[in-house]
């Protein structure tokens, strides 16, 4: 049956594992190729999908009216992870509710790491579309460490693969003696970067640790930490100026508020650039932005945000919304989130502004749909007439990430099955809790219901007996006058 065919406890429990109990690690609206279904928007703060009333799940494609439980039309074979059964057209089809599990059944994970003697096999199948990176970390050019992608025929499923010796130099880590003395530990790190150009605050570090027994038995635990940054050595300033400024260049926090290392990546900043002098120029227009890599770096790279006044592809995946005009004070600001460079830690910006006189009628913004340092500038020199194009750079340095989303991974097939059992029950427990947590907030709905009718219910019998008493006549004897009532009065003898 469908879901408005079911009772309301059946609704609650699904939509409970659907939205409820499973959070989102490898879905994220703000990445690029990674959309909300069914129309609905995306927070760009959160990166979560708002969904309407008649959709659920990380990318809304839930349709909650068709969801099967039960029947002919339920999926075979059934949806597994806590994934949903939903009628998809003429077919019924397995919502993976988790994002970190895909597959007909949602039977797969993502990030699956396998271990053996002397090395460990990493998988990831990055979420769709996926068009960034996925290497480990810190040997993102080695060659003897990368990753091989390749695409299912069948299925259109993209799949990286690497299996990376012990002993190699890809920085995986060795800790001899634990958990116990001839125990030995190996960790290595996956990042799977977003954007093909810049490391982002949205990629994702998938974390694998083989654990090696004395028994000599290997497996794969989960690990799950948070984001961490360390200080890179300061950049010297580049320092430049010419002899007019009609136009400033800053990067600022989004507020406005001047910048205070240090940057990490992610932090919302803005581009702002205002009119310092309009007594020639009133008005200006952002024509291109250009994003490099600082002089450090072992090949340059410049990438284009901003092109003939509109963001470009790239530009989108960081920025916020489209370039702003302010008319008032004649500037243009664009909001973005920090990002790096792979190759190095110190980002420079370099824009081409173009300022107009009042009777110049080209800084009018094009029709687009679609913020670390202290800083200096450096501007080139400009012509005369009606308008002309200034060139502003600002450099700045960033920290370096370490860690983004930590991903956990979970054992192969080749490992022992009491492993992959254990991650079941924990899943299960979870799913318990959740039901339980789901039924004690039924209970106390059903009692503060049945206060609110009790209440009710006196307030009317207090009112009705109220007039009732108010219609009940008293009516007054007159007491009859008895001796000890009656006043003598006395008389005068003469």
């Amino acid at each position: 049956m469908f879901f408005f065919q079911m009772s309301w406890v059946e609704k609650a429990t699904v939509l409970l594992v659907a939205i409820g109990c499973v959070n989102s690690m490898y879905f994220d609206c703000r990445r690029i190729g990674q959309e909300c279904a069914n129309g609905t928007p995306c927070d760009p703060d959160t990166g979560i999908c708002v969904c309407d009333a008649a959709h659920q799940g990380h990318d809304c494609g839930l349709d909650i009216t068709a969801i099967v439980t039960t029947g002919p039309e339920v999926c075979d074979p059934p949806c597994e992870m806590a994934s949903i059964c939903q009628k998809v057209g003429s077919q019924s089809k397995c919502y993976c509710a988790d994002d970190a599990y895909y597959g007909a059944a949602c039977e797969n994970r993502r990030a699956v790491a396998t271990c053996s003697g002397d090395a460990i096999t990493i998988t990831i199948v990055p979420y769709p579309a996926f068009s960034g990176l996925v290497y480990i970390k810190d040997n993102r050019t080695d060659t003897s460490c990368a990753f091989t992608g390749t695409t299912d025929p069948v299925t259109g499923i993209l799949q990286y693969e690497a299996s990376l010796a012990f002993n190699s130099d890809c920085s995986i880590l060795k800790t001899p003696d634990q958990p116990a003395i001839g125990d030995a530990i190996y960790d290595a790190e996956v990042i799977i970067q977003n954007s093909p150009s810049f490391e982002t605050s949205l990629d994702i570090v998938v974390k694998a640790t083989c654990v090696h027994m004395n028994s000599g038995i290997a497996t794969v635990s989960n690990d799950v930490g948070s984001v961490a940054v360390d200080q890179r050595a300061n950049l010297t300033e580049d320092q430049t100026m010419t002899t007019y400024e009609p136009v400033l260049f800053a990067v600022q926090k989004a507020n406005g508020m001047a910048i205070i290392p240090p940057l990490y990546i992610g932090t919302p900043l803005r581009l702002y650039f205002p009119m310092a002098d309009t007594r020639k120029y009133t008005s200006l227009l952002l024509l291109s932005c250009d994003a490099l890599n600082g002089p450090d770096a072992p090949q340059p790279v410049r990438v284009r945000l901003v092109d003939n006044g509109c963001p470009t592809a790239d530009g989108i995946s960081v920025m916020k919304g489209g370039i702003v005009y302010d008319n008032i004070v004649p500037s243009a600001i664009v909001y973005f989130s920090l990002f790096r460079f792979s190759n190095s830690p110190v980002i420079s910006f370099e824009c081409n502004v173009k300022v107009c006189e009042p009777s110049d009628v080209t800084c009018a913004p094009p029709q687009c749909n679609a913020q670390p340092g202290s800083v200096r500038r450096r501007r080139s020199a400009i012509s005369g007439g009606s308008s002309a194009e200034i060139v502003l750079k600002e450099t700045l340095t960033v920290l370096d990430p370490s860690d983004k989303i930590v991903v956990p991974v979970v054992p192969s097939n080749e490992l022992p099955k009491k492993n992959v059992e254990t991650v079941d029950q924990e899943n299960q427990v979870q799913q318990e809790k959740c039901f339980q947590s789901e039924g004690i907030v039924v209970i106390i709905v059903i009692l503060v219901v049945a206060v609110v009718l009790l209440f009710v219910v006196t307030m009317c019998l207090t009112v009705r007996f109220i007039k009732s008493k108010s219609q009940v006549k008293v009516i007054e004897t007159p007491t009859p006058m008895t001796a000890e009532r009656m006043i003598r009065i006395p008389r005068l003898n003469f």
